[in-house]
């Protein structure tokens, strides 16, 4: 291996520490709402009621 790959694997390294990053502190963000603003909508409701028709 020379140095120009090594130097990209390291760029590459870099680049996948940096998302883990910025994956941690969007769970983290996410964590720390309120158990009602993590639930989400029902799907059911989102239907319309002549569907069962």
């Amino acid at each position: 291996m020379d140095a120009e790959d090594e130097r990209d694997l390291l760029k590459k390294i870099r680049a996948l520490e940096e998302g883990q990053a910025e994956l941690k502190r969007q769970v983290s963000k996410l964590q720390r709402r309120p158990d009602r603003d993590r639930r989400g909508g029902s799907s059911s409701s989102s239907q319309p009621a002549d569907a069962a028709t």
